[in-house]
Protein backbone atom coordinates (compact mmCIF):
# COMPACT_ATOMS: atom_id res chain seq x y z
CA UNK A 1 0.00 0.00 0.00
CA UNK A 2 0.82 3.92 -0.48
CA UNK A 3 1.27 5.84 2.27
CA UNK A 4 0.70 9.85 1.53
CA UNK A 5 0.70 12.53 4.05
CA UNK A 6 -0.54 15.56 3.61
CA UNK A 7 0.61 19.17 5.07
CA UNK A 8 -2.38 21.68 4.48
CA UNK A 9 -0.79 25.25 4.43
CA UNK A 10 -1.97 28.90 2.11
CA UNK A 11 0.82 28.90 0.33
CA UNK A 12 2.92 25.30 0.27
CA UNK A 13 0.89 22.27 1.13
CA UNK A 14 3.57 19.23 1.74
CA UNK A 15 2.67 15.93 0.23
CA UNK A 16 4.79 12.99 0.92
CA UNK A 17 4.46 9.29 -1.23
CA UNK A 18 5.84 6.28 0.76
CA UNK A 19 5.37 3.80 -1.82
CA UNK A 20 5.66 -0.33 -1.38
CA UNK A 21 9.13 -0.36 -1.86
CA UNK A 22 9.46 2.50 1.19
CA UNK A 23 10.89 4.91 -1.37
CA UNK A 24 9.95 8.21 -0.09
CA UNK A 25 8.70 11.08 -2.83
CA UNK A 26 8.36 14.40 -1.64
CA UNK A 27 6.93 18.11 -3.38
CA UNK A 28 5.36 21.09 -2.41
CA UNK A 29 1.89 22.41 -3.67
CA UNK A 30 3.09 26.25 -4.46
CA UNK A 31 1.23 29.56 -4.84
CA UNK A 32 2.36 33.26 -4.33
CA UNK A 33 0.94 36.16 -3.22
CA UNK A 34 0.83 37.54 -6.78
CA UNK A 35 -1.20 35.16 -7.82
CA UNK A 36 -4.24 36.32 -6.88
CA UNK A 37 -6.37 36.60 -3.84
CA UNK A 38 -6.47 33.88 -1.02
CA UNK A 39 -9.32 31.70 -2.50
CA UNK A 40 -8.02 31.67 -5.97
CA UNK A 41 -4.42 30.51 -4.60
CA UNK A 42 -6.27 27.73 -1.96
CA UNK A 43 -7.91 26.30 -5.22
CA UNK A 44 -4.89 26.18 -7.40
CA UNK A 45 -3.61 24.22 -4.95
CA UNK A 46 -6.43 21.84 -4.80
CA UNK A 47 -6.29 21.66 -8.50
CA UNK A 48 -3.16 20.40 -8.47
CA UNK A 49 -3.85 18.36 -5.55
CA UNK A 50 -6.80 16.82 -7.92
CA UNK A 51 -4.53 15.98 -10.77
CA UNK A 52 -2.26 14.77 -8.59
CA UNK A 53 -4.77 12.59 -7.22
CA UNK A 54 -6.10 11.13 -10.91
CA UNK A 55 -2.48 10.64 -12.11
CA UNK A 56 -1.27 8.35 -9.04
CA UNK A 57 -3.55 5.07 -8.91
CA UNK A 58 -1.81 3.48 -6.47
CA UNK A 59 -3.81 1.70 -3.77
CA UNK A 60 -2.83 4.30 -1.10
CA UNK A 61 -4.08 5.69 2.50
CA UNK A 62 -3.98 9.25 3.41
CA UNK A 63 -2.61 11.00 6.78
CA UNK A 64 -3.19 14.95 7.08
CA UNK A 65 -1.96 17.06 9.58
CA UNK A 66 -5.18 18.05 11.59
CA UNK A 67 -6.66 21.18 12.72
CA UNK A 68 -4.39 22.87 15.67
CA UNK A 69 -7.33 23.10 18.09
CA UNK A 70 -6.23 25.87 20.52
CA UNK A 71 -3.91 28.10 19.05
CA UNK A 72 -4.25 31.48 18.74
CA UNK A 73 -3.97 32.06 14.70
CA UNK A 74 -0.85 34.61 15.35
CA UNK A 75 -0.66 37.34 12.90
CA UNK A 76 -4.27 37.62 10.97
CA UNK A 77 -5.84 35.56 14.18
CA UNK A 78 -9.13 34.04 14.01
CA UNK A 79 -9.64 34.87 10.18
CA UNK A 80 -5.99 32.70 9.91
CA UNK A 81 -7.54 29.86 11.69
CA UNK A 82 -11.03 30.03 9.51
CA UNK A 83 -9.56 29.93 6.25
CA UNK A 84 -6.68 27.30 7.06
CA UNK A 85 -10.12 24.99 8.49
CA UNK A 86 -11.06 25.59 5.02
CA UNK A 87 -8.09 24.76 3.29
CA UNK A 88 -8.14 20.97 5.22
CA UNK A 89 -11.57 20.54 4.05
CA UNK A 90 -10.85 21.13 0.75
CA UNK A 91 -8.12 18.96 1.08
CA UNK A 92 -10.35 15.97 2.34
CA UNK A 93 -13.45 16.67 -0.29
CA UNK A 94 -10.75 16.34 -2.60
CA UNK A 95 -9.77 13.18 -1.75
CA UNK A 96 -12.99 11.88 -0.82
CA UNK A 97 -14.41 12.67 -4.03
CA UNK A 98 -11.24 11.56 -6.12
CA UNK A 99 -10.38 8.11 -3.84
CA UNK A 100 -13.43 7.82 -2.06
CA UNK A 101 -11.08 7.64 0.74
CA UNK A 102 -10.66 10.23 3.80
CA UNK A 103 -7.23 11.16 5.27
CA UNK A 104 -6.73 10.15 8.99
CA UNK A 105 -5.94 13.63 10.77
CA UNK A 106 -2.92 13.26 12.65
CA UNK A 107 -2.77 16.02 15.68
CA UNK A 108 0.32 18.34 15.46
CA UNK A 109 1.77 16.46 18.96
CA UNK A 110 1.44 13.14 17.53
CA UNK A 111 3.30 13.43 14.72
CA UNK A 112 6.45 15.71 16.31
CA UNK A 113 6.05 13.09 19.08
CA UNK A 114 6.74 10.51 16.56
CA UNK A 115 9.29 12.28 14.81
CA UNK A 116 11.39 13.52 17.53
CA UNK A 117 10.11 12.35 21.21
CA UNK A 118 8.80 16.01 21.42
CA UNK A 119 5.47 17.36 21.14
CA UNK A 120 6.83 21.19 20.89
CA UNK A 121 9.01 21.22 18.09
CA UNK A 122 9.58 24.28 16.96
CA UNK A 123 8.80 24.54 13.01
CA UNK A 124 12.16 25.79 12.52
CA UNK A 125 13.56 22.59 13.07
CA UNK A 126 10.95 20.30 11.31
CA UNK A 127 13.43 20.20 7.96
CA UNK A 128 16.64 19.23 10.52
CA UNK A 129 14.63 16.56 12.41
CA UNK A 130 13.56 14.92 9.01
CA UNK A 131 17.10 15.06 7.51
CA UNK A 132 18.56 13.64 10.59
CA UNK A 133 15.94 10.64 11.15
CA UNK A 134 15.65 9.88 6.96
CA UNK A 135 18.68 11.31 5.40
CA UNK A 136 16.14 13.58 3.61
CA UNK A 137 16.38 17.67 2.17
CA UNK A 138 13.76 19.45 2.05
CA UNK A 139 12.81 22.41 0.57
CA UNK A 140 10.25 23.60 2.45
CA UNK A 141 9.03 22.79 6.45
CA UNK A 142 6.02 21.37 5.06
CA UNK A 143 7.29 18.95 2.96
CA UNK A 144 9.56 17.82 5.94
CA UNK A 145 6.04 17.95 7.97
CA UNK A 146 4.27 15.68 5.18
CA UNK A 147 7.65 13.29 5.55
CA UNK A 148 7.03 12.80 8.80
CA UNK A 149 2.74 12.61 8.77
CA UNK A 150 3.31 9.56 6.03
CA UNK A 151 5.93 8.08 8.78
CA UNK A 152 3.62 8.14 10.94
CA UNK A 153 0.64 6.09 9.12
CA UNK A 154 3.24 4.06 7.74
CA UNK A 155 4.26 3.12 11.40
CA UNK A 156 0.54 2.99 12.31
CA UNK A 157 -0.52 0.10 9.46
CA UNK A 158 2.70 -1.59 9.93
CA UNK A 159 4.06 -1.07 13.25
CA UNK A 160 7.52 0.01 12.21
CA UNK A 161 9.35 3.20 10.38
CA UNK A 162 10.33 3.90 7.08
CA UNK A 163 14.12 4.37 8.51
CA UNK A 164 14.18 0.79 9.22
CA UNK A 165 15.10 0.87 12.82
CA UNK A 166 12.52 -0.87 15.32
CA UNK A 167 9.79 1.63 16.59
CA UNK A 168 10.97 3.74 19.87
CA UNK A 169 9.13 3.65 23.06
CA UNK A 170 8.37 7.34 22.15
CA UNK A 171 7.08 6.50 18.49
CA UNK A 172 5.01 3.58 19.99
CA UNK A 173 3.80 5.72 22.61
CA UNK A 174 2.59 8.60 19.98
CA UNK A 175 0.56 5.32 17.51
CA UNK A 176 -0.63 4.06 21.05
CA UNK A 177 -2.25 7.78 21.88
CA UNK A 178 -3.57 7.85 18.05
CA UNK A 179 -5.04 4.85 18.16
CA UNK A 180 -7.05 5.32 20.86
CA UNK A 181 -8.14 8.67 19.29
CA UNK A 182 -9.01 6.96 15.70
CA UNK A 183 -11.07 4.07 18.00
CA UNK A 184 -13.73 6.86 19.11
Amino acid sequence: MTIIGIDPSLTSTGIAIIDEKENIKHFALKTKVSDGTTIRRILSQIFKFKNFLKNYSAPHYFFMEDYAYGVSGGKGGKSKLATMGEVSALYKLTSIHITGKEPYPVPIGSWKSFLCGKGNLKSDSFKLEVFKKYNISCDTNDEAVAIAIADFGYAFLYKKSICGAPLTKYQEKAIEKFCTRVQK
